[in-house]
């Protein structure tokens, strides 16, 4: 792997990212794993393979997606749920014909993004969620249910909204309890504050999350200013982990669709579910797939047999189903410049110089 250490410390040195840890394993075993670089971009500390990162919107297939696998798993929730017999108030909408699988296809008809904490800031902690619904259920769409596959952090806000009610708690405790805790991961967690500085645990390390208006490091407070308006848990970012976390939830979901495991969290067949691109949709439920041309993942994984998802700040995984190779990347390259283009032609060469390693 002397390939991808090279590339991991040329993209340091050229301020892809402050710093990153590259997780890389083959079915059960984890064949690389180290961390490059700094903690952030003043160096204050270097990186280590149990630093914690913002996921970003990896918190939409590991937590989000991960959760409405498990409701609908124990009968709560039907993916062919509409949102006008789920949500109060949608029922004479333009969004009651959306169905809970098209928000978690991204085809849904809804738009990317909208910067909802420009309201939502001034109001006060336990009045957010309630217009932020109200805002959603205003929420016009762009075009009609299942016409279009369009990437929207606004279609898993949406989708945080039908699964809390569904399970009568917050998305971050349901995941906590239901998820996390019986496999015995410790490090995929979301931390929730309302404050502009949410109590860092002082038993990780986390790397900086962004940079504050004084060109100061900030850790621990989610980048995202949307999800941080909503107290740092959102359906679209929020969730922070390490590498190792990453690779133990998905392994876990490997295992259960191969079989391997006696009893998982979810049944062979949800796996099978969301792991899988429905007709009419260009991404499975809660996963991305590789783009046919220039994809992030590179020229190795193959879109019918793979699955993974891309996070904001700079993280990512790929997994390829059938031959079960995982690839992981966390990095903060927001810390650096947001508005860089580097992170986009590091990804494909990263994964490239991976899966070439492997072959030999």
């Amino acid at each position: 792997m002397r390939q991808v250490d090279a590339l991991m410390q040329e993209a340091v040195d050229t301020g892809v990212f402050p710093g990153a840890v590259a997780l890389v394993a083959r079915k059960n075993e984890i064949v690389y794993h180290k961390a490059f670089g700094c903690l952030d971009p003043f160096k204050k500390g270097l990186a280590h393979r149990d630093t914690v990162y913002d996921l970003a919107s990896l918190t939409k297939p590991l937590a989000t997606a991960a959760a409405a696998m498990h409701l609908s798993d124990q009968g709560m929730l039907d993916l062919n749920d509409r949102l006008g017999a789920l949500l109060p108030g949608l029922d004479q909408s333009d969004k009651a014909g959306i169905s809970v699988e098209n928000l978690l296809c991204h085809n849904a008809g809804l738009a990317a993004w909208r910067p909802y904490f420009r309201e939502l800031d001034f109001l006060p902690a336990d009045r957010r969620k309630k217009r932020l619904h109200q805002l959603l259920a205003k929420e016009p769409l762009v075009c009609l249910p299942g016409r279009k596959t369009l990437y929207s952090d606004v279609g898993f806000l949406l989708l945080q909204w039908v699964l809390e009610k569904v399970a009568d708690t917050s998305l971050d405790a349901y995941v906590s309890e239901n998820l996390y805790l019986p496999l015995n991961i410790s490090d995929l967690f979301f931390l929730p504050d309302y404050g502009k500085t949410p109590s860092v645990p002082v038993d990780r390390e986390f790397a900086a999350s962004g940079v504050d208006e004084n060109n100061r490091a900030v850790y621990g407070r989610v980048n995202d200013e949307n999800a941080r308006a909503m107290g740092g848990v959102a359906g679209h970012a929020g969730l922070f982990g390490t590498a190792a976390a990453v690779f133990e939830f998905l392994w876990h979901l490997l295992e259960i669709r191969s079989g391997t495991v006696e009893k998982g969290l979810f049944s062979r067949a949800a796996v099978e579910r969301f792991l899988t691109v429905p007709p009419g949709a260009a991404r499975t439920p809660g996963f991305d797939v590789p783009e046919k041309q220039n994809s992030s993942s590179g020229r190795f994984f193959h879109r019918n047999t793979s699955a993974g998802h891309l996070g904001y700040t700079g993280t990512s995984f790929w997994v390829e189903l059938h031959r079960q190779i995982m690839v992981i990347l966390l990095s903060n390259r927001v810390c650096t410049d947001p508005g860089s283009l580097k992170i986009k032609d590091f990804r494909p060469r990263f994964h490239d110089a991976v899966l070439n390693c492997l072959k030999t």
